[in-house]
């Protein structure tokens, strides 16, 4: 039976280099599907913890530019997919830490270094105690999370034909900055919105500032519509809407000739997507008339779709018990609300994959990772007063990465060991 014990002397083996490998990615982030040289470290990293490919291991890929799988083979039983997610934000890194981003910029503010440096944890950790567990696990190593649909990417690029199978479950971890390094939360059913993301690009002629309206007044009125858009369809059942960035031409005394809205709606209704894309249409139609300009000064270009986190009960339900055992305090496993958020990781579970069309839906469940200061919190895990927490997507986010990893290689990687059967205790 695999103990808590066993588990963290293995993490304690392994730590050092994995601990190396965080501040290595945290230090040259990379953005998008270009996370070449995150991969070739962490390609390394296997190599320094004593696994070799062919031997140990079995290498996919690239898919999606820079993403790639290891599969573990260890007999008949479960196949099951746990990925972590390998790209930055364009952000400016505020930490002052000695480890801290090298790249004007760009900045880890979501915590993908962690997840990253997690997965080949876990992947070295099932290598290690492969005596406790029988199955097929893929590690799944994904580029392109923010934005750039690195997940349907990789599925598109036939995934799931490489590597010769569909998974009976996928598992994934997000850094969670609502709970201390050390917790852990879960939740059955609605976890994370789904969401897609447009560029509306307006042009123009241009011309003296002085002179005439510019198309400034046009991407005004359109932001003002945009927000009065009806995002309530029932009381218990919404859409959040936001504009999230305006790129313009414009210099000092000339219009612009191009203006880029970069627009986002999240829901948990994906129907209600087509709603709001039916309204935008019909503002660029309106406006088009109003300002008295073609209607093709305007074009909308949907970048990337995502279905919501649908979060699998039975799943949960087996996390939670296995988890509970395994940290340190069963307090330290917490129950989690929906949130409006968005994750590309479904695209993995609901892809089309069948020749009719129809989604195949493979069981999912997130593991959020508690990443903050444990002395920032009291007993019931809330903030003490005065007390405060840099949150994800700042410049100032930087997780208590040494304990979050320990946490997630003992709780998580022993919980994933228990998903294939094993008997874990405490």
């Amino acid at each position: 039976m695999l103990s808590r014990q066993v588990l963290l002397e293995e993490f304690q083996q392994i730590s050092g280099r994995i601990f190396e490998l965080y501040r290595e990615i945290n230090a040259h982030p990379e953005l998008g599907l270009e996370c070449h040289k995150t991969a070739e470290r962490i390609k390394t990293t296997f190599n320094d913890l004593g696994m070799q490919e062919g031997r140990d291991y079995k290498l996919f890929g690239p898919f999606a530019q820079s993403g790639f799988a290891i599969v573990l083979y260890n007999g008949d039983g479960p196949r099951i997919m746990y990925r972590g997610d390998m790209d930055a934000l364009i952000l400016q890194d505020l930490t002052g830490l000695p480890f801290r981003s090298t790249v004007d910029g760009r900045h880890h503010g979501c915590g993908h270094q962690l997840h990253s440096s997690l997965c080949t944890a876990n992947a070295v950790l099932l290598h290690r105690l492969r005596k406790y567990w029988k199955g097929t696990c893929a590690f799944l190593f994904q580029p392109g999370e923010e934005g750039h649909g690195g997940a349907e990417k990789m599925i598109a690029e036939g995934l799931y034909d490489k590597l010769g199978f569909i998974p009976d479950k996928i598992l994934f971890t997000h850094v969670f900055d609502q709970l201390p390094a050390g917790a852990v939360g879960l939740r059955a059913g609605e976890t994370m919105a789904g969401a897609a993301f447009w560029n509306l690009t307006i042009t123009s002629e241009g011309g003296h500032a002085g002179r005439m309206a510019s198309i400034n007044e046009v991407a005004n009125a359109f932001e003002d519509l945009f927000y009065k858009l009806p995002t309530k369809f029932s009381p218990f059942d919404e859409v959040l809407v936001n504009i999230s960035g305006r790129e313009t031409s414009s210099v000092i005394n000339v219009n612009p000739t191009k203006i880029v809205l970069k627009l986002s709606a999240r829901t948990y209704q994906m129907p209600h997507l087509r709603e709001i894309e039916r309204k935008i249409a019909n503002y660029i139609k309106g406006l088009a008339i109003i300002h008295e300009i073609p209607e093709d000064s305007f074009k909308l270009e949907k970048i990337v779709e995502c279905q919501p986190l649908i979060s699998d009960a039975t799943m949960e339900k087996s996390m939670r018990r296995l988890m509970t055992s395994l940290v340190e305090r069963p307090e330290q496993v917490r129950a989690i609300t929906p949130i409006m958020s968005s994750e590309d990781a479904p695209m993995l579970a609901y892809q089309i994959l069948f020749p009719d069309g129809s989604r195949r839906n493979i069981p999912i469940l997130m593991i959020r990772l508690g990443v903050q200061d444990p002395d920032a919190y009291d007993a019931d895990f809330k903030l003490k007063p005065g007390a405060k927490v840099p949150l994800v997507h700042t410049g100032h986010f930087a997780p208590t990465y040494e304990k979050a990893l320990e946490t997630g290689v003992i709780a998580i990687g022993g919980g994933l060991i228990g998903m294939f059967g094993g008997e874990v205790t405490r």
